[in-house]
Parts: structure tokens; C-alpha cells; sequence
């Protein structure tokens, strides 16, 4: 009789145990599952990082390509300035003024290119001046 004062409470205690195992079965695959979204997700940041570093790496080396285009630009500029100030050294029209006639036509073929190249003139806040005058 004994033992069977026993077995209604131990049948009790085993259910309770094996109800017990199957919530931490059931709440073990959850956190799998969260893992291995987590993981996912974490692999999917990682690639999106390493595109975002590939463009950043790209747009350095293109600001960087810019900036020695600029350069170069602004060496060839004061080398063609200096050779045309000794080209000019030697000019005896060089102190001549340019006629208002040359200059205005100078001026209506400036302004022709610049729309021809599709270029916006800048316009001065005042009158231009007459640099041969």
C-alpha cells in the first residue's frame, strides 16, 4: 500500500517534469530560430557595410583622381601664362589699346559659344570693363 501512496504523486511530479521538457524544448527551437535570424541579419549588415566601404573607397579615389586632374591643370595653367608673358614680353602691340569694335565682337562670340556649349553666362554685378581702354 505504501508504494501506491507514492504513485499518484510521482506520476504527478513525471508529467509535470515532461510538460516542463517540452516547454524548454519548444522554447530552445525559438531561440534557434531568433538565432539564426540573428545571424542572417547580421551576415546581410555585413555585406551592405562592405558595399557601402567599396563605394566610399571608390568615391575617395575619385575625389583623389579629381584633385591631381586640378593640380596638373593649375601647373599646366602658370606654365602657359608664363609662356605667354614672354611671348608678350617682346610685343609691340602690347601696349596698344584693343578697339571697342574687336572687343564687343569678342564678347557676342563668347556669349554665342557658351549657349552653343550649353553654358550659363555669369553676369557681372556692374558694367564689365574695357580692358583695352
Amino acid at each position: 500500500m505504501s508504494a501506491l501512496k507514492w504513485a499518484g504523486p510521482l506520476v504527478l511530479a513525471l508529467l509535470a517534469l515532461l510538460w516542463l521538457v517540452g516547454t524548454l524544448v519548444s522554447k530552445n527551437a525559438q531561440i534557434e530560430t531568433r538565432l539564426k535570424q540573428a545571424e542572417l541579419n547580421a551576415q546581410q549588415q555585413v555585406a551592405v557595410i562592405g558595399q557601402i566601404e567599396q563605394r566610399n573607397t571608390q568615391a575617395l579615389e575619385e575625389i583623389d583622381r579629381v584633385q591631381r586632374d586640378k593640380a596638373d591643370m593649375a601647373a599646366r595653367s602658370l606654365v602657359l601664362q608664363r609662356e605667354l608673358a614672354q611671348l608678350q614680353a617682346g610685343s609691340v602691340c602690347i601696349d596698344e589699346p584693343v578697339p571697342a569694335a574687336v572687343v564687343d565682337r569678342l564678347r557676342e562670340r563668347v556669349t554665342t559659344a557658351n549657349a552653343a556649349a550649353g553654358f550659363t553666362p555669369v553676369t557681372p554685378a556692374g558694367p564689365v570693363p574695357d580692358p583695352g581702354l
